[in-house]
C-alpha cells in the first residue's frame, strides 16, 4: 500500500473533521499535482455538491477509498497500486482551496482515520 500522494501534508485530520460535524476523513495540501491509487482495485466516478468532482476506489483488500475536489478523474476500471487515478483540485462548494480529502471505509461502511491507516 502506498500513500496516494508523493508528499504527505496533513491540513486537517479526522478529529478536525469530527469535530465540526463532519464525518471521519483528512484533508491534504495538494495543489492540482497527480493523484495514485493506494492500492489495486476498481475505480469509479461520483460528483456531489459538497465535493466537487469525487473518485472511489474499491480496493483489492477489501476497504473503499474515497477521494474528492478533484480536477481531473482518469477512466473508470481495474487499476494497479501506484498508478495514476487523476489531479487534485478545488471542486465542490465546501472547500477552502485546492486539497486532497480522503475517506476510507471498512465492508460495513463505518470510515477509519486516513493518517493511522496509512501510518501502518
Amino acid at each position: 500500500m502506498r500513500f496516494p500522494l508523493d508528499k504527505k501534508n496533513l491540513i486537517r485530520g479526522a478529529r478536525g473533521h469530527l469535530s465540526v460535524g463532519l464525518g471521519k476523513a483528512a484533508d491534504y495540501q495538494a495543489q492540482y499535482v497527480s493523484l495514485y491509487a493506494p492500492v489495486a482495485g476498481r475505480l469509479t466516478h461520483f460528483e456531489s455538491d459538497d465535493g466537487g468532482l469525487w473518485l472511489r476506489l474499491s480496493g483489492n483488500d477489501g476497504f473503499t477509498y474515497e477521494f474528492a475536489h478533484l480536477s481531473i478523474r482518469h477512466k473508470s476500471g481495474k487499476v494497479h497500486e501506484g498508478q495514476k487515478i487523476g489531479t487534485t483540485g478545488n471542486s465542490g462548494r465546501v472547500t477552502s482551496g485546492p486539497h486532497l480529502h480522503i475517506q476510507i471505509k471498512r465492508t460495513d461502511g463505518s470510515r477509519i482515520d486516513p493518517e493511522t491507516f496509512f501510518d501502518q
